[in-house]
């Protein structure tokens, strides 16, 4: 699926540039008590002043930012919405409504609302770090770059834009430099959460599961109460094959927050992993309903069910669903093409991805699942000039590096395929991509000894769990071109002749 997927942390946020946008109001009991997250008592008391003085359009905004805090996102709506009817050039007005917006997945909304609160006030950073984070979750990443430099440019003290900014570079593939963005960040406020669930995230990202193991635990210290930190210690521990800690975490953030769709579709995943199918179906069915039938919970439970279950007709009923309620959703675009493709239809699927690609050009995987159609189709050059394509604007984006790595296996360039097979492995972001690069490995390995082996009929079927050589942290093609398969231990030898390697988990040569 698309990597472009908004982290839950970076919705989380953009709620807290709301309070930003407070900054000229005096300090009122309603106002204290939002800003020390004691969110029911402001609610009663902008509720209170707003029995005095229905127009009062601070309590009017305070109110409205006490529902946000509360998760009642519907609600929070109107209060702002009738703020803006009475003061319709209000930027901090417009600010808050877009984070409404936000919330109710209707990132276009608040990205025009965010467009005329900064024409009214181009040189106010909040409204470029309010934006930054709007363009990264529509997948328009190097926008969202601009914008968080901009703000950092107006004030140096921005940190949250330099979170904000380590999440689009992230997604662009922009490691080196996504890194020294948080980092700064931590180095001026070691306790900003925010950073520091940034930080955690890159670490999972770059597969270094132990380092962030601790970060997403300090966050958690520093406030137990942010589900989204538990979720995201969950996935770590999904990661490192610990299970039983991940539901734990995952079953400890639905219980403080349990109206919230997205964790119960992390649950379902890891459910998934854990062969409980009819518990985790369970689970993507709630945050549907919890959601509404939003566009991204559709989006969720069709790659559940592409990705876990094989029911490609379902999958492709929840894309077609949630492109029907966001035409202007790559990700619903992007999905359904993937259905396509599943289903052995990849000139439609094509046409999804086109579709995914004008919506959001910077959506990397768009390109690379489309050159995998068009290799479907038997049409490699196209293929070829998706995948580079891609490593001329992110030269270390592993799935284009594996595409093209195939395409000149295909072609017995050996030489080529081994380069960005190891590329792929060295910059591989998440476990899959891991995954995927040991397996290209693995097929290169059984392509430059074939010959060696023209005269065995065996048949050599290992778990790639259980092989030292492939498992390797720091595996390079290098380390196996001289590996000979006979030095390997218990073999079993059987009368087949045809050499092949599985795609799945399992090596197979024959």
């Amino acid at each position: 699926m698309s990597d472009c997927k908004l982290q839950p942390l970076l919705i989380s946020l953009f709620v807290l540039l709301s309070f930003l946008s407070g900054h000229a109001q005096s300090k009122t009991p309603a106002l204290q008590a939002l800003e020390a997250g004691r969110y029911e008592e402001a609610l009663k008391l902008y509720q209170s002043q707003l029995q005095d003085n229905p127009r009062d359009i601070q309590a009017l905004a305070g109110k409205s930012k006490a529902l946000l805090a509360l998760d009642r996102f519907p609600e929070a709506l109107p209060p702002a919405e009738k703020a803006l009817t009475l003061a319709p050039d209000n930027p901090d007005m417009l600010a808050q409504r877009a984070a409404v917006l936000t919330r109710l997945e209707r990132p276009q909304e608040a990205l025009a609302d965010l467009n005329k609160a900064i024409e009214l006030l181009p040189n106010t950073s909040y409204l470029h770090v309010a934006r930054g984070y709007v363009y990264a979750e529509l997948g328009q990443f190097h926008e969202s770059i601009d914008d968080h430099s901009l703000a950092i440019s107006l004030n140096k003290d921005a940190v949250l834009s330099y979170a904000g900014r380590a999440y689009a570079r992230a997604q662009l593939g922009e490691f080196d430099e996504a890194f020294e963005d948080v980092e700064y960040a931590l180095k001026r406020d070691p306790n900003l959460v925010p950073a520091i669930h940034t930080y955690a995230d890159l670490l999972f990202r770059r597969v270094r599961f132990q380092e962030a193991l601790p970060q997403y635990t300090r966050g958690i210290e520093l406030k137990p109460e942010d589900a989204y930190l538990w979720s995201g210690r969950g996935g770590v521990y999904s990661a490192l094959d610990e299970v039983n800690k991940a539901l734990a975490d995952y079953n400890k953030a639905i219980e403080l927050a349990p109206n919230r769709p997205p964790l119960y579709s992390a649950r379902g995943n890891l459910l998934a992993r854990m062969g409980r199918l009819t518990e985790a179906t369970a689970d993507h069915n709630k945050a549907v309903e919890l959601g509404q039938n939003s566009p991204t919970t559709l989006v969720s439970r069709g790659q559940f069910f592409l990705d876990w279950t094989e029911l490609y007709s379902l999958a492709l009923e929840d894309f077609d669903k949630a492109v029907a309620l966001a035409p202007d959703m790559a990700d619903a675009f992007l999905g359904r093409g993937e259905a396509y493709l599943a289903l052995d239809k990849p000139r439609v699927a094509i046409l999804d991805f086109n579709k995914a690609i004008e919506l959001a050009p910077s959506i990397m995987f768009a390109y690379t699942a489309r050159g995998e159609a068009y290799e479907a189709i038997g049409e490699p050059a196209k293929a070829e000039a998706d995948y580079r394509y891609v490593l001329e604007i992110t030269p270390t984006y592993s799935p284009a590096l594996l595409g093209l790595g195939y395409l000149q296996l295909s072609r017995d360039e050996f030489a080529e395929a081994r380069k960005n097979f190891d590329s792929a492995l060295e910059h591989a972001s998440d476990p899959e991509q891991v995954w995927a690069a040991r397996k290209a490995v693995g097929r290169l390995l059984v392509r430059l000894n074939i010959k060696d082996y023209s005269e065995f009929p065996v048949d050599l079927v290992y778990d790639i769990h259980d092989d030292e050589e492939l498992m390797k942290d720091d595996l390079r093609a290098d380390d196996l071109l001289d590996l000979d398969l006979k030095e390997l231990p218990e073999i079993p030898i059987d009368n087949k002749l045809a050499r092949r390697i599985d795609t799945q988990r399992v090596l197979v040569i024959q």
